[in-house]
């Protein structure tokens, strides 16, 4: 396949930017609803989960970064047996990622309340509500998240920065309307999970219908070795299929 660098380029910027501020001010507007529905020790626990995820995402170690660099070459030879091939490895190390951060995440559970200095809501299981940013974190490596280490590598940030930017709004305006009407932390913290789905499976459709990426199956190779022959609706209906009823190569 053929990479328009110089377009792709402008488009990653233009995208990029648009997300940058949109991620920037959103979460912002988001906190001040949260500080006056529900009060800032729910802001407050927030904070500590989200930063307790950090820190066990450092379980990646730089792998995701490891991945592109090493799709550049084959990319720019169209080798797409090695393609492929990365593919399904990385497929199987972002799996391995998230069985990790898991088990960290339900071994820290029982202690989280001893992680808390001060008052913290008392209305809410404190265990549910980390093992459900636990669990938003493992989405986001056990759903396609080597795709978007495809992306970068064929240097298409574009597609990740417009999908994050929608997925992003969608989230923030929905968790202000159920702040407001429902004061309810636990679907606050249910919406960014849905939406992290949301997230994810926007970069699938939108790789099937730009027809400029791989499936980690076997399929795909082959599709991708007969790209000329195959029409563009007739690869998308065949592509859409595999991704349903995925190969076990």
């Amino acid at each position: 396949m053929r990479l328009e660098r110089r377009k792709n380029t402008k488009r990653g910027i233009v995208y990029g930017i648009i997300n940058k501020i949109v991620t920037l001010l959103l979460p912002v507007f988001v906190r001040t609803i949260m500080l006056r529905t529900i009060g800032i020790e729910y802001v407050g626990v927030k904070g500590l989960f989200s930063s307790i995820l950090t820190v066990l995402s450092l379980a990646e170690l730089g792998i995701g970064s490891a991945i592109v660099y090493s799709m550049y070459k084959p990319i720019a030879e169209d080798d797409v047996d090695t393609i492929c091939a990365l593919l399904k490895l990385y497929k199987k190390l972002y799996r391995f990622i998230g069985g990790i951060i898991l088990l960290l995440g339900l071994i820290i559970t029982p202690f989280v309340t001893y992680l808390i200095h001060g008052d913290y809501p008392q209305d809410i299981n404190l265990q549910l509500i980390f093992i459900l940013y636990v669990l938003d974190a493992v989405v986001s490596y056990w759903m396609y998240a080597y795709k978007s280490s495809l992306l970068n590598a064929y240097q298409r940030t574009d597609i990740i920065s417009k999908a994050g930017t929608i997925s992003q709004a969608l989230m923030s305006f929905s968790q202000i309307i159920f702040l407001i009407y429902t004061k309810n932390f636990l679907i606050y913290v249910i919406l960014s999970i849905i939406f992290t789905i949301i997230n994810n499976l926007s970069l699938v459709v939108d790789e099937i219908f730009s027809h400029c990426l791989l499936e980690a199956n076997s399929f795909c190779c082959y599709c991708m070795h007969h790209w000329p022959t195959l029409g563009k609706w007739e690869y998308s209906f065949i592509d859409c299929f595999f991704m349903i009823f995925p190969t076990k190569y």
